[in-house]
């Protein structure tokens, strides 16, 4: 193509920024970070769901040492890495648990009369606690619906 005041080619347009990564420190700081600070408290319980391989826990451990944090984290192999990670750095208030990560967890838990201040449900699609392949099916959803209705019936407060 032409450039209509020159005799040269016109120069291609410029090519799109590549799309933004949500890399796990980005989440932490952007995302984690911001909804723990905002309970304005040193002294708190949280249970993550999901941990991969507790870069959010271990970091939250690392600066509430304080806080109770619980993690429950189907994957061995990560749960193992986890672990050893919150072993080496004596975080005895962090709590990695290998466990499902389903309805039955989910209601056992809200059965305990234990109430936590938070609740990081980001690695919850890590986790899948209900594998649904493409479709979600209504039973399927109901499920979910069921074991988010679990977790949070656990929480101390709501906001509304």
């Amino acid at each position: 193509m032409w450039d209509l005041l020159s005799s040269g080619p016109s120069s291609p347009p410029p090519a799109p920024p590549p799309p933004q990564q949500l890399l796990p420190q980005r989440v932490f700081t952007e995302a984690v970070l911001p909804f723990v600070e905002r309970a304005g408290k040193q002294n708190f319980s949280l249970i993550e769901v999901g941990s991969w391989n507790g870069v959010y826990s271990l970091e939250l451990a690392a600066r509430y040492a304080r806080s109770t944090l619980l993690v429950l984290e189907p994957n061995r192999s990560v749960w193992e890495q986890h672990t050893a990670l919150a072993t080496r750095s004596r975080r005895a208030h962090l709590a990695v648990l290998n466990t499902a990560v389903n309805e039955e967890v989910a209601e056992a838990l809200a059965h305990s009369n234990e109430f936590l201040d938070m609740q990081l449900l980001v690695g919850l699609q890590s986790s899948r606690p209900f594998d649904h392949g493409v479709s979600v099916s209504v039973a399927k959803r109901e499920a979910l619906d069921r074991f988010v209705a679990h977790l949070l019936s656990m929480a101390r407060s709501r906001s509304p």
